[in-house]
């Protein structure tokens, strides 16, 4: 019974957290650094979880080459954790060269499984069974080039360190930016700051508690430190899932300009505050974001690319020839909106002057002027009007006909 308990427990846990990666990664086609990394952090924390679950059934004696073949993301943890944290702080599009020397364990850890994956079907069979005689030999890591308990030692202070580097980011971040001065931008990124203190909160105290666990484990040996440490992550994951729903914007990153010596909420702000005198290679400055803004604005002026039926993020990229994830950038910061949700206020600006400029507008219904918009259904139409306005599309047209357009 408590196998089954664990089992269903672990399962539902990486499901929800694939099925974040899914949306956040395969299916949101708006990507931004942090959305990435922050779906590839979630993507380890499931498989790990995932293959954690298999080892209260008999899988790994069918497939024993598989045998912690995943185990070694749990060293991707605390560097994508980290680097999700810096890219949202500092509003990074991409990573550095050296930031590639976080990753030097991850690969180390994968030449230390070297001898299992040398032996024999028999032999690894011999190893798994003993693990399933106790679970708690699966930490232990004793089939490796390093010695017993040292790589799941490394791995909980790695982890540690990154987590600490993380929090004082943050509190760097809310001393610099919880400012009477700052008091505008400070507030416009108030919810995505929490939920990184939240996110960052929750790891630190994660790590904490299995650093406790394997001091009890170590004095007691009263403690079933595999299940414990599995259960916790089961616990996090869930509650990151619940976050996000409750949160979706999580996603979109920090608003407003901090490349400048005078943070500004709005492009036009830091134009007029500081002359820029050089960009950032892995951040947007003011002067390319009011570049790339520009040629956004000029584009649906002259062609009205927004009204395209399905129009993408991947078709403006395209159309004026501006990496999408920039855009992507560039929308986050200056608006806090989504690419979906920045065409849409397009949409409805445009739907505005055909209430008041096009003779047959009352013949139309609610389809085809949402076709004619660009929405792909009446619903999407409606959420849109709703979204911006808290009208449904009646109400929205009774209002903007008696209302001069501005």
């Amino acid at each position: 019974m408590n196998n089954y308990v664990f089992f269903t427990i672990l399962i539902v846990a990486s499901i929800l957290g694939l099925i974040f990666f899914f949306t956040s990664i395969v299916i949101n086609r708006e990507k931004t650094l942090y959305s990435v990394i922050l779906g590839f952090w979630i993507l380890c924390w499931s498989l790990i979880l995932l293959s954690n679950a298999l080892l209260v059934t008999d899988f790994y004696l069918h497939f024993p080459y598989l045998y912690k073949s995943i185990t070694g993301l749990g060293y991707l943890l605390g560097p994508l954790s980290y680097l999700y944290i810096r890219s949202t702080l500092k509003q990074s599009f991409r990573l550095t060269f050296s930031d590639s020397l976080f990753f030097i364990p991850f690969i180390l850890y994968l030449i230390h499984r070297v001898p299992f994956y040398l032996l024999n079907y028999d032999q690894k069979l011999v190893i798994i069974r003993e693990v399933f005689q106790s679970l708690d030999l699966f930490l232990a890591e004793r089939e490796g080039l390093f010695p017993a308990l040292w790589v799941s030692y490394f791995r909980l202070v790695f982890t540690l360190i990154f987590s600490v580097a993380q929090c004082k980011l943050l509190y760097e971040w809310y001393v610099k930016y919880h400012d009477a001065n700052e008091a505008e931008i400070y507030k416009a990124n108030l919810s995505i700051f929490k939920w990184l203190c939240v996110f960052s909160g929750i790891i630190f105290i994660y790590v904490l508690l299995i650093a406790v666990l394997a001091v009890v484990k170590r004095f007691s040996g009263n403690v079933n430190g595999f299940l414990t440490l599995n259960y916790l992550n089961a616990m996090g994951i869930i509650s990151f899932y619940v976050y996000s729903l409750m949160n979706p914007k999580i996603l979109y990153g920090m608003v407003g300009w901090f490349q400048t010596d005078y943070p500004a909420i709005k492009l036009k702000e830091a134009n007029e505050i500081v002359n820029t005198s050089g960009d950032r290679f892995d951040r947007l400055s003011p002067r390319n974001g009011q570049e790339i803004l520009d040629k956004i604005k000029n584009h649906f002026d002259q062609n009205l690319s927004f009204l395209t039926l399905g129009y993408a993020l991947s078709d403006l990229s395209r159309e004026i020839k501006v990496p999408s994830y920039l855009i992507s950038t560039l929308i986050n910061q200056e608006f806090g909106l989504s690419f979906r949700e920045y065409i849409n206020n397009y949409r409805i600006v445009e739907l505005e002057r055909m209430i008041r400029e096009d003779p047959k507008f009352d013949l139309l219904t609610i389809e085809a002027i949402g076709q004619k918009l660009g929405f792909r259904s009446r619903t999407s139409l409606v959420d849109a009007i709703k979204s911006r306005s808290g009208l449904t599309p009646k109400e929205f047209i009774q209002q903007r006909r008696q209302q001069p357009i501005r």
